[in-house]
């Protein structure tokens, strides 16, 4: 007879078996059945009993068991864990949908079904179910109709494909894309691109360990819109490439024409975000920006290097580079396309004018004060010529068409342009009217007083004087207000048939009032 005692440390025959690690395996997880094979219709058999004789041989007492695998340990108060050692749960890559990693890559998974809407459906372990969709089967999204179920998602080529490669029992390697434990749910990806690419360090997570600045990773396009592309990686990390962009750096025109959903991309990460929900005691979301440019491309190296060879003396860079300020004459080539924004109608009868945002490299501007390799700046509908005859009506609607016509996204404008107006904390306004660009030049060039000028608040102005301008508003109660350089404004009365002007129209006129009390002056 002995005294128990509480610590139970202190009993050496208790000390030494607690050096003894113990697991316990049930016998349906001990063997795996001898002929696993599927019946003729590709399901597998029934659950299989392990015979007691076979189990007993194989488990007698000092036999040595050579590999395990622990799936519980619950009952380790009591210094016994639950095993299994039959060979299909030891190879097996996991055992739930708590084991599955995003981002992480799992081989010679196999093949259970191939379903209606087009995906593929595997085994991951013991059951563990993923979902390839349709649309990562391969790098680039195929040409079928998604509207159509089955084989009919993907192309008749991809078909044969896919009837081939993921035919049931066969091992495929794929990678997750999400999962969710609670709804046990997994997305896997096969495309090429994402299999062989970022295996160390993926992007699962909004952490400066994964958003490295500047880093390339691959993803996949969750999102076209005419606004831009989203492109998405692992974990439900994603990030925005907005059209300007995509104009900007890739010369793309229509974001929808160049790129479809499920196409795999590399991007190159620029910035992350952290920002607060519009609505009240919202939380916070990360915003990623992203952009599809990579590497810089060889033909831009050598434009650049060109440009910087014409430009080796200061004389000639002083004379290709021109102030941000009202009055100044862009080269033509100099400006290029990244957006079209349509004009707004509103119920009320306002009408606003369309606009084009376009970039200018900022070493072909001097006075810039941001270090940005570009200025965005506003080309407005209005702008693009010096008369659009009987084109218009009332509202002029069909700027939006005449602008499609001139203007491509993506593209450089094959015109010399003019910095209208410069307003304070706004993008500066661009004007391609050749009328008002002569004026300009000519003005510089001339010594004469009474020559023809297109003046701004700072001008010395003096009665008669001519200036020019263009309409900017037709007002039934007043006359035509005509725009000049940054702002000035000039009024022809409606006595002095100020209503029988173009709207839009550019126009000589002579200043024969004028009240320099004021700031702007009223001409």
């Amino acid at each position: 007879y002995r005294d128990l005692s509480n610590n139970l440390m202190s009993i050496c025959e208790y000390k030494a078996a607690s050096k003894v690690l113990t697991a316990y395996v049930h016998i349906s997880k001990s063997i795996d059945p001898e002929n696993n094979k599927s019946n003729k219709k590709g399901k597998p058999q029934a659950k299989h009993r392990t015979p007691e004789a076979l189990f007993a041989r194989h488990f007698s007492i000092n036999s040595r068991v050579k590999s395990l695998r622990i799936l519980s340990t619950s009952n380790l108060i009591d210094g016994i864990a639950s095993c299994a050692t039959a060979k299909s749960i030891v190879n097996a890559h996991v055992l739930t949908h708590e084991d599955i990693v995003p981002g992480k890559i799992y081989r010679n998974v196999p093949v259970i079904q191939l379903l209606d809407g087009g995906g593929v459906l595997v085994d991951l372990g013991l059951g563990t179910k993923g979902i390839i969709p349709a649309m990562h089967l391969f790098d680039k999204a195929s040409h079928g109709n998604p509207d159509a179920g089955g084989d009919a998602v993907l192309s008749g080529y991809r078909q044969k494909i896919r009837q081939a490669k993921y035919k049931e029992g066969n091992l495929v390697d794929v990678r997750c894309l999400t999962v969710d434990p609670v709804s046990r749910q997994c997305i896997l990806t096969a495309k090429k691109t994402l299999l062989t690419t970022d295996i160390e360090n993926p992007i699962v997570e909004y952490t400066p360990l994964c958003l490295e600045i500047g880093r390339v990773a691959a993803g996949f396009l969750s999102k076209v819109d005419e606004w831009g592309v989203t492109v998405t990686f692992y974990n439900n990390v994603h990030g925005r490439v907005p059209a300007r962009r995509l104009a900007a750096e890739l010369g793309v025109e229509d974001p929808r024409m160049n790129y479809n959903i499920g196409d795999a991309v590399a991007a190159r990460l620029l910035d992350c975000f952290k920002r607060r929900h519009k609505e009240e005691n919202g939380g916070y979301y990360y915003q990623l920006e992203l952009s599809l440019k990579t590497v810089l491309d060889t033909a831009e190296k050598s434009v650049e290097a060109q440009e910087t060879v014409n430009s080796s003396s200061v004389g000639e860079k002083d004379l290709s580079a021109v102030p941000l300020a009202a009055g100044s004459i862009l080269m033509s080539k100099r400006m290029k396309v990244l957006q079209l924004v349509n004009s707004l109608h509103r119920s009320d009868g306002t009408f606003l004018p369309g606009y084009a945002v376009v970039s200018i490299k900022s070493k072909f501007l001097t006075g810039v004060t941001s270090n940005s390799d570009s200025v965005e700046c506003k080309l407005s509908f209005d702008q693009l010529m010096d008369s659009y005859g009987d084109e218009l009506s009332c509202p002029p609607v069909e700027l939006d068409s005449v602008a499609q016509k001139e203007l491509k996204v993506g593209k450089r404008i094959d015109k010399e342009g003019l910095i209208l107006s410069v307003p304070n904390g706004g993008e500066p306004i661009i004007s391609l009217r050749s009328s008002l660009i002569d004026t300009i030049r000519n003005e510089a060039s001339s010594s004469d007083d009474f020559s023809i000028v297109c003046p701004s608040p700072s001008s010395n102005l003096f009665m008669g004087a001519y200036v020019r301008g263009y309409v900017a508003r037709k007002d039934e109660r007043f006359g035509s207000f005509v725009r000049f350089l940054n702002g000035l404004t000039g009024l022809i009365p409606k006595l002095k048939k100020g209503l029988d002007e173009s709207l839009y129209e550019t126009i000589l006129c002579k200043v024969t009032a004028l009240d320099i009390t004021s700031s702007p002056p009223k001409i």
